[in-house]
């Protein structure tokens, strides 16, 4: 909410006020309410898709040529850091703003991180109670910075048995610890999975590696999820550049993959997020091609269905989405961002053929990269919108009605 801003009166109070001066008020009828302070009630709010946000919308400018940020708790502080990644000199180089109760402050830091990659990994991997930074390397190992209070400390070196494509920090095997998948390809070239555990005194396990045989397409992308409710990390594989190079893969024990399964789709899976949509508690993909300009959601059952919801999207090239359950009713809702446009846009897809919802929410510039995360701990989640031509972020707030 912001600061100062007044709320709408309800029409009750309006009665009484007109008893207490002896003048009858006018009327007041829900149609001549704005939307948001019907929908929110509050009138320092705007709607996408009946998705309530603060009006207001804070921009921060990027001294590096940004092209990438994540977001995690860096320091330990239980507030929501955002580090910016990008080319500063020819280099990879990075800015911290710290997080707080409205979002992050600056002005920003060095965090003295680089990497060969400009899109580095948050998470907690060392054990350290706070968040740590994984960059991958030219080489076949990753450089883990762990988080501190006082900065990042010295990086931790993890070797590797295969070159490097994507990297996932998370609980592969359900037992309250984050582990390492990494997805690159072996010495012969193909597609492969490593994976490194974390043990329950801390420790890192020795990386496993398995190819990804038989498969169609050569992946390059690896999205954690969890397809089947059974607890164990399921990946969504992709190559973005290529049309019908979707598929996953599901974990058949801990810290081992079955054979992956290609999804059928004429479409490139440009951009990919994974999301319960429809309420059964397991991970569904939604994912949109930026040439044919359309999204589709596919459901994950006890089998995935056989062909996904899609929509064509006519108003925006979608260069970048996500997806989370914005509204607290159990089904995700999805935000795609378009390049070209001041513009994101938010999308309630249609699964039981009542028509979908698509509302655009303004932005400061164009947008190469959005997220969803809860940046001030209202349990409501916020949109970062990375706008790097204009070599800026912003923030826009969630405004969970009153």
């Amino acid at each position: 909410m912001s600061h100062g801003a007044a709320s709408p009166l309800r029409p009750s109070v309006w009665l009484a006020l007109g008893l207490l001066t002896g003048c009858a008020p006018d009327p007041v009828h829900l149609g001549d309410l704005p939307e948001a302070a019907i929908a929110c009630g509050r009138d320092d709010a705007v709607v996408a898709a009946d998705i309530c946000f603060e009006e207001s919308v804070r921009e921060f400018a990027v001294s590096i040529e940004p092209l990438h940020f994540v977001t995690g708790d860096f320091s330990g502080d239980a507030s929501i850091d955002v580090m910016t990644v990008g080319r500063r000199e020819g280099a990879i180089g990075a800015e911290l703003w710290l997080g707080s109760d409205r979002g992050p402050l600056g002005p920003p830091t060095d965090p003295m991180v680089t990497g060969c990659s400009a899109f580095p990994v948050p998470g907690p991997l060392l054990a350290s109670g706070r968040d740590d930074i994984l960059f991958a390397t030219c080489a076949p190992y990753v450089d883990v910075y762990p988080g501190g209070t006082d900065g990042f400390g010295a990086p931790v070196r993890i070797d590797l048995p295969l070159s490097l494509r994507s990297t996932i920090i998370d609980d592969i095997d359900s037992d309250g610890d984050t582990d390492l998948v990494v997805l690159g390809e072996d010495a012969s070239a193909v597609a492969a999975l490593s994976v490194v555990l974390r043990e329950a005194d801390g420790s890192l396990s020795t990386p496993t590696m398995q190819s990804l045989v038989p498969l169609s397409f050569d992946p390059v992308g690896a999205s954690p999820a969890d397809f089947d409710g059974d607890g164990l990390l399921d990946l969504a594989i992709r190559r973005g550049s290529v049309a019908g190079s979707l598929g996953f893969v599901r974990s058949i024990a801990p810290g081992v993959f079955g054979e992956p399964v290609r999804l059928t789709t004429e479409l490139r899976p440009w951009s990919l997020a994974v999301a319960d949509f429809d309420g059964d508690g397991d991970d569904d993909i939604v994912y949109a091609d930026d040439q044919a300009l359309v999204a589709c959601v596919w459901i994950f059952d006890d089998v995935v269905t056989a062909q996904p919801v899609c929509r064509a999207l006519e108003e925006l090239v979608p260069q970048h989405l996500t997806a989370a359950d914005l509204d607290g009713d159990g089904m995700a809702e999805v935000v795609l961002a378009d390049a070209t446009n001041p513009q994101l846009w938010v999308w309630r897809p249609d699964l039981a053929g009542e028509g979908d919802v698509l509302e655009p929410l303004s932005v400061p510039a164009g947008t190469e990269l959005v997220e969803l995360v809860d940046l001030n701990g209202d349990a409501a989640f916020d949109i970062i919108a990375g706008h790097f031509a204009a070599r800026t972020f912003s923030i826009r707030l969630a405004a969970p009605p009153k």
